[in-house]
């Protein structure tokens, strides 16, 4: 293999080095080792190499690394002390150069995840999480809330909780349903409310369904060998089809009979159409629970369960899973005379979308 090497020609002081320095091959080489050092070594190599050079060397010198004068006198001085001052294992000296905000200004971190909290949305079948709010918009939140917070700062933050940029994709969702952002703000103003008060919030909604069989399942698994699938994934070739149907945080129901066998007063506020990806069982459970199964057939409806009930995360997240095996009928709906008997209090707010649900008189 062949060697190159880069020759420093020792001068006396005084001489003449502008030829040497003129020289492209020597000044290409030069540029190659210094591409290659930090910040620390430049210094100190040009330096040595500005000790050496007579008249016009350490013009040339700054002309060719971008090396400024101040620069130069600086790594002079260390070079004559011996670099005692210099650390051995360190480009900068412990507790050197600017502090993250995040430690200058310890509540920007929660002042940012509270401008965005009720913004989040994510794709129940994976960890990726998106917000509404646009760098700059959030940018000028904070400045609002006190927080010296640039476009980039706001970028690094949201990178290191896990958002990230999103392209395009085809999944196109019906258009804007007249009082959506109104309901969102409604529905952050509820959560805030019953917080506030103490009072338990539970998210609810279903899964996609599944085919129960030896049908591929998306995502990959750590194993040896590929686990062999049904080339097509034919719905007759189901042993069944399960739908996970959630409630998140607390194990609580809706229904009208729950409200009539313990009294609980019920307020429900719905998601806009298209717009079930914010609700907060989506990335929070139903998210895992797809993470855990990736790349794992769902041969039988005890390997299923066993899925679901073994879903965790290190913040904490335990999951219990009940098999409900039943027969239902197509086309089943609710009366008009069920409807009448149930005991609603529309919200004024959107009232289709908004109400309460308490017990029967009776």
């Amino acid at each position: 293999m062949e060697r190159k090497w880069l020759q420093i020609r020792v001068l006396p002081i005084g001489e003449d080095t502008t030829p040497w320095l003129q020289d492209e091959q020597w000044i290409r080489s030069l540029r190659v080792v210094l591409d290659r050092l930090d910040e620390d070594k430049r210094r100190w190599v040009l330096a040595l190499l500005s000790l050496q050079v007579g008249r016009g060397g350490i013009s040339r010198l700054s002309e060719i690394s971008h090396m400024d004068n101040d620069t130069f006198t600086k790594a002079r001085r260390e070079l004559a002390e011996d670099l005692k001052s210099c650390p051995r294992q360190r480009i900068r000296r412990a507790g050197a150069g600017r502090k993250p905000l995040t430690q200058t200004d310890p509540s920007l971190e929660d002042d940012l995840q509270q401008l965005f909290r009720n913004d989040i949305a994510g794709d129940p079948m994976s960890e990726k999480k998106w917000v509404r709010s646009s760098l700059r918009n959030l940018s000028k939140q904070l400045k609002e809330h006190g927080h010296r917070a640039s476009t980039p700062v706001v970028s690094r933050l949201l990178t290191e909780m896990g958002f990230s940029m999103k392209a395009n994709t085809k999944r196109k969702i019906r258009s804007n349903s007249p009082g959506r952002n109104e309901q969102f703000n409604y529905i952050a103003l509820q959560r805030q409310i019953f917080t506030d008060a103490g009072l338990p919030i539970i998210s609810v909604d279903a899964k996609k369904k599944e085919l129960i069989g030896n049908f591929s399942n998306p995502g990959k698994t750590w194993c040896r060998q590929a686990e062999e699938v049904n080339q097509n994934d034919y719905p007759s070739a189901a042993i069944c089809r399960a739908t996970p149907y959630g409630i998140y945080d607390v194990t609580k129901n809706i229904q009208n009979e729950l409200c009539n066998l313990s009294g609980l007063i019920v307020s429900v506020c719905q998601y806009p159409p298209g717009c079930s990806k914010w609700n907060p069982i989506e990335h929070r459970l139903f998210s895992q629970i797809s993470i855990n199964w990736a790349g794992k057939p769902l041969r039988t409806l005890d390997l299923m369960l066993g899925y679901i009930r073994g879903t965790t995360t290190q913040t904490g997240l335990t999951v219990k899973a009940y098999l409900q095996d039943g027969v239902y009928e197509k086309g089943q709906g609710v009366t008009k005379d069920e409807m009448e008997k149930l005991n609603i209090t529309t919200h004024t707010t959107l009232p289709d979308w908004n109400y309460t649900i308490s017990p029967q008189s009776n």
